[in-house]
């Protein structure tokens, strides 16, 4: 259940097939939203079963209408932000860095472990915010 300040709705701008199994969100100066989707819920810490997509409204009526895999292929992702041009996602140990070289995203620069250490003592203690 949601609360909703008077003057203030909420609605949907976004669903299957644009995205899948999100668990944490991010939006940028652009309005464009970054998801971290979890596509499985496997115990080994080395299935990379998880990405981020970027999900954008291209014709200005407020739903996001275009969906791009951002970053494939993360290890448990649970966490993302946006952050000068580029995101960083918590997937414990590590946080990840990601930003596009220029657009389209599909000419991305590297994805680079910018903090490692973390520790995994399980799969349900995982980086859960980054702020």
């Amino acid at each position: 259940t949601f609360k909703v300040a008077s003057g203030f709705k909420i609605e949907q701008v976004a669903a299957e097939p644009l995205v899948a199994d999100p668990i944490a969100i991010s939006f940028d100066e652009n309005g464009r939203a970054y998801v971290v989707e979890m596509r499985g819920y496997s115990e080994e810490d080395k299935e990379n079963l998880s990405r981020i997509r970027l999900l954008e409204d291209t014709d200005g009526d407020g739903r996001f209408d275009k969906s791009t895999v951002y970053v494939d292929n993360l290890p448990w992702p649970t966490a993302v932000i946006c952050w000068s041009g580029g995101i960083f996602v918590g997937a414990t140990p590590d946080i990840w860095r990601s930003r596009a070289k220029k657009s389209p995203v599909s000419q991305m620069g590297p994805t680079i472990s910018t903090v490692s250490g973390f520790m995994p003592a399980s799969v349900r203690c995982r980086i859960g915010t980054i702020s």
